[in-house]
């Protein structure tokens, strides 16, 4: 039987999904921007940690918030060059918070934000909980309202993660939207393996800023061991199927782990992967656009006021 509660971690709260049969859950902090932390999927009768996550508040503080670990990144994902964007003629500036010396606006305006509960259901066979954020008054370059909400649903083997946006003020924006988990068993990376959907990488200067060129996946296109492989790049898919899939296996362990991603047109077409330096998670991230859309235009989407987006992933253990 699925079951929804809450625990403190001590000035956090975190939202829980849990099967007690499988062993399968999932937890949510509703005050860090709905973002994802653990998760448990079952495979042959036991229940494995996927994802690198805050088990008590001292890991929230040092490497849940700082690593944007679980994020849901809106209305940009990864970076903007120096924070400073055009829209219709009109210079907007973001606040600039990459690590320094870098001067980039980093993951979006949501990651911080508390989001509200508004559905919650849980039977003998899943359970779903979904969480809104809507902005009252406009947000530090970015005048435009609008209502996010993030969707969970859980069964033993999967989870869904569903994201929806609306435009609820008058005047059109600019936008795209990802998602940050870090895949992580307890095997360093440097023994898992990987396979990445066709596609090709984006070139990047000094300040992790595509340079436009791309160049074709070719160590990924099967599973290829990570040892020594560093990443903080962005791939393009190239094939339009219904969805994309990164595969992470860990031998040691038997896990395939399969990070689906819709891959429909104007979906998540896009996939940044980043190493950790101490090689103990990879984050493996959905994104609707590349890095620096806004001012590139790749990728970036408009919204009209009153339209709806909405786009999914999922993590798989099967």
């Amino acid at each position: 039987m699925y079951t929804i509660k809450q625990r403190i971690l001590g000035d956090y709260k975190e939202t829980v999904l849990s099967d007690s049969v499988s062993g399968a859950s999932v937890s949510i902090f509703p005050e860090l921007g709905a973002g994802l932390n653990q998760l448990v999927l079952e495979k042959k009768g036991a229940a494995h940690h996927l994802l690198l996550s805050a088990k008590n508040e001292k890991d929230i503080k040092e490497f849940y918030i700082p690593y944007y670990a679980g994020a849901h990144l809106f209305p940009f994902p990864n970076r903007i060059a120096n924070g400073s964007y055009k829209h219709e003629n009109v210079t907007y500036q973001l606040e600039q918070n990459d690590i320094p010396p870098l001067t980039n606006a980093l993951h979006g305006l949501v990651f911080n934000k508390k989001f509200i509960e508004t559905k919650r259901f849980a039977s003998t066979a899943s359970a779903t909980i979904e969480y809104v954020y809507s902005n009252n008054t406009f947000l530090k370059g970015f005048p435009f309202l609008f209502q996010i909400s993030i969707q969970y649903t859980l069964t033993k083997n999967e989870l869904v993660v569903t994201t929806t946006i609306i435009n609820t003020g008058t005047t059109t924006f600019p936008f795209g939207i990802g998602a940050h988990p870090y895949i992580a068993t307890g095997t360093p990376i440097d023994e898992l393996k990987i396979k990445i959907p066709p596609s090709s990488y984006y070139d990047i200067d000094a300040s992790y800023i595509p340079s436009g060129s791309l160049k074709k996946n070719v160590a990924f296109e099967q599973l290829n061991t990570l040892k020594q492989k560093r990443f903080d790049h962005c791939f393009k898919i190239k094939e339009r199927s219904s969805i994309a899939e990164t595969i992470v296996f860990d031998q040691k362990k038997d896990l395939e782990i399969t990070i689906w991603q819709d891959n429909t047109k104007d979906a998540y077409n896009y996939v940044q992967y980043y190493t950790l330096e101490n090689r103990s998670g990879i984050a493996v991230e959905p994104m609707t656009c590349p890095p620096d859309a806004f001012n590139s235009k790749i990728g970036i989407h408009h919204l009209l006021p009153k339209e709806k987006y909405q786009c999914s992933f999922g993590i798989s253990l099967l």
